[in-house]
């Protein structure tokens, strides 16, 4: 596990805003786009007002930049096509920078929410950056996507996508994600990244239609055999607030190799298909608060996949420890399908569960079916238990 992401020592810039770039005639996303052209080497730039753009602006090849939001506000268009084209911003081949204090919406209640390119903020192929006090919200497709890029734009023989590709060095410090339709964040690709604070929730909608997974943060490849494996790897997670995400507050898939990935000190909130569903391989899940569990379904679609446990380890889940969980107001009465911990019996053996706590709302505690599983130091209160058996091995 990496100790910390690389971080980009800044020169000392000029600032620039977008009404420096006016001109008779324009649009505001042609004088946005001037204003992100002339940033980097040497060049910062800030925001001083909100602004409504048609299609998405595009922040490319740059370095050695701050993009200050200001607080304000790029908002896509009432009607403004999806698909390709249609993020708020999207940043490719940029490296040691920062945007800082921006929100941008996806405005999903006046556009087409389906599963496209249409995420709100892109990163691709970017390293050494920083996004901090950033607003991913109401999105038609993802939040934020982190990602290496498409076949043919790569790095590689013909443009295949490398592990240089991949974005590292990164870290978002109380970046938000609100009301996407997909995912709050996507990550495709990334290593070496924290994410460190802020909230991503209510998730919603594509679990209705479609396979989901509606999860506040996904860490899932695309399949692409022909890529490098690992392509996720040392990411940790702390001080997050998940909650009322229609899927899994946190899923961990294991497409193509994840790995290496801690968990530390988050809030699960009411987030309806799971807490935590995790497939990688050394996965570390630390003091992890799970509130509001729940056995109601998480979809009216008759062809979802069943719920299962608040913190799930899935079939060919490797090696894992969940250290010292904690979870309050669970309602999963005297169901067999939804404890608070459920690790399938496909697992990789010796999973580690140690220092369980409830606050005796729960009656299922743990269905670990995997082999060697070793379950130790929890206090579980059972006060209001309507199980004999808390417990299934």
């Amino acid at each position: 596990m990496c100790d910390c992401p690389a971080i980009f020592v800044q020169v000392k810039a000029n600032m620039v805003t977008p009404e420096d770039f006016r001109q008779p005639g324009d649009t505001t996303l042609l004088r946005l786009q001037r204003f992100l052209d002339a940033i980097g080497n040497g060049v910062n730039g800030e925001l001083n007002a909100d602004y409504i753009i048609p299609s998405q602006l595009v922040l490319g090849r740059k370095s050695n930049f701050t993009l200050q939001g200001n607080g304000h506000r790029i908002q896509l268009a009432d009607g403004a096509p999806t698909g390709w084209g249609g993020s708020a911003l999207y940043i490719v081949k940029c490296n040691d920078f920062q945007v800082i204090n921006l929100i941008c919406d996806g405005n999903r209640q006046k556009r087409v929410a389906t599963e496209n390119s249409a995420h709100v903020i892109v990163v691709d192929k970017c390293h050494r950056w920083k996004f901090g006090n950033v607003s991913a919200i109401n999105g038609t497709c993802d939040g934020f996507l982190i990602y290496a890029g498409s076949d043919g734009n790569g790095t590689g023989p013909k443009g295949a996508v490398t592990l240089a590709d991949c974005p590292s060095g990164w870290i978002l410090e109380n970046c938000t994600a609100l009301n996407n339709f997909r995912q709050g964040l996507s990550i495709i690709e990334g290593v070496d990244g924290l994410i460190d604070g802020g909230r991503f929730g209510l998730t919603n909608g594509l679990w209705d239609v479609g396979q989901g997974p509606c999860a506040g943060i996904d860490l899932e490849p695309d399949d692409l055999p022909g890529r490098p494996q690992d392509r996720i790897r040392n990411i940790r997670l702390r001080n997050i607030l998940f909650d009322g995400n229609q899927g899994p507050g946190l899923l961990i898939t294991r497409i193509n190799g994840v790995r290496d990935i801690e968990v530390t000190d988050c809030i699960f909130d009411g987030n309806k298909k799971a807490a935590i569903e995790s497939f990688g391989d050394d996965v570390c899940i630390v003091r992890p608060k799970i509130r509001r569990w729940a056995h109601e379904a998480y979809t009216s679609r008759a062809s979802a996949p069943p719920k299962r446990g608040a913190i799930d380890i899935g079939y060919l889940a490797g090696s894992t420890k969940i250290l010292d969980p904690e979870f309050t107001s669970t309602s999963n009465g005297a169901s067999d399908l939804h404890p608070c911990i459920y690790v399938h019996g496909g697992a990789a053996a010796g999973i580690v569960i140690s220092g369980i706590k409830t606050d005796g709302s729960a009656s299922f505690i743990c269905g670990a079916h995997a082999p060697k599983i070793q379950v130790s130091h929890s206090v579980v209160d059972l006060r209001s238990s309507t199980r004999s058996n808390a417990f299934v091995f």
